[in-house]
């Protein structure tokens, strides 16, 4: 008997009756051509033949998910490199020469910087300006909290 299955052209040979009375089911598959027109000389059994369409429906869905995963890591890839040299340029373009002054010029300084600053301001903030050592800034911060000259809060 010749049938159309999933677009390919099978012989299938079906059960004799046996001793149970079974009849007609086909057991045996013989693929004449596949949907691209290939010509096939194996003999399947149905389900083997049905696992085998499976697995390719399956496998076509797994390439495309694939594709899809390589075409977004690829977009990731490019967007992190494009990220990176960015950082890499604002941090060559942030270093800070820090300078190297005497306790009395640095606090005479940063009293001077409070007083031109109206809004809170961060020791960081504090040392960027000045192209001071943060820690040295802290320190004469809290000397001129301890005089009276400026408040920390």
């Amino acid at each position: 008997m010749t049938r159309n299955i999933f677009g390919s052209k099978v012989i299938m040979r079906e059960i004799e009756a046996d001793d149970q009375g079974v009849s007609g089911c086909p057991i045996e598959v013989k693929v004449l051509s596949d949907v691209s027109g290939g010509e096939f000389d194996d003999l399947l059994g149905v389900h083997e033949y049905a696992e085998i369409e499976t697995v390719k429906k399956e496998n076509i869905k797994l390439r495309q998910i694939v594709d899809m995963l390589s075409a977004s890591i690829a977009s990731k890839w490019g967007m992190l490199a494009q990220r990176l040299e960015s950082l890499e340029r604002e941090v060559h373009s942030e270093v800070i020469q820090l300078r190297d002054i005497p306790r009395d010029q640095a606090k005479k300084e940063i009293k001077e910087f409070f007083e031109k600053t109206e809004s809170p301001t961060y020791y960081s903030d504090v040392a960027n300006a000045l192209h001071l050592d943060l820690k040295f800034v802290v320190e004469i911060c809290d000397e001129l909290k301890k005089e009276g000259i400026i408040t920390i809060g």
